[in-house]
């Protein structure tokens, strides 16, 4: 959609100045809304997809990143990165990178924010779980401790390779980590 828009539409960029430009010359509103993080724009483009409605809404930042750097935007594994604001698509607040760069540009308190969603989205029981809830429950029982509560050496170890799963799996359910619904 953008290839055409940009082509043989009538749309145009700034790129100096972060504007995108409709068919009628005119600068395109980019909206933002929702849970939509990153502004967008609506393009009207007839007869590239048959049978579709012709009005596409596009991530403004990717017709900017085209008309920049052409098919390099487009090629797999390239992402396009945000140096300030994602609301910024001038020229100068793009560049090219890899999905790592692209997440090192997000500010930590985001990438943590981000990252307790979707473990609280997740269900406590790992999907690859390979204990019964009366294996866990055992582990938890049984594990040999210190006086001061702290789980004595090689007891992690030891219940490891009676139930034929690594260390960190024992020490998950031991810490209250892991298999928490058990």
């Amino acid at each position: 959609m953008i290839k055409a828009a940009l082509e043989s539409q009538g749309y145009s960029v700034d790129k100096l100045r972060g504007i995108i430009y409709g068919k009628t010359g005119k600068p395109l509103t980019l909206s933002k809304g929702g849970s939509i993080r990153y502004p967008m724009v609506s393009l009207h483009v007839p007869g590239v997809v048959p049978g579709r409605r012709p009005t596409y809404s596009i991530a403004a930042h990717k017709m900017m990143a085209y008309a920049i750097w052409g098919e390099e935007a487009f090629r797999e594994g390239v992402q396009i990165r945000h140096l300030k604001d994602v609301l910024d698509i001038r020229e100068e607040s793009l560049t090219l990178g890899s999905a790592t760069e692209n997440m090192s540009d997000v500010p930590p308190e985001v990438r943590s924010r981000a990252a307790k969603a979707a473990r609280a989205a997740q269900p406590k029981r790992p999907g690859n779980a390979k204990l019964l809830s009366a294996t866990v429950r055992f582990i938890r029982q049984t594990v040999r401790r210190s006086k001061e509560g702290h789980v004595m050496p090689g007891e992690l170890e030891r219940l490891a390779k009676k139930f034929n799963v690594s260390k960190a799996v024992v020490g998950g359910i031991v810490r209250g980590v892991t298999y928490v619904e058990d």
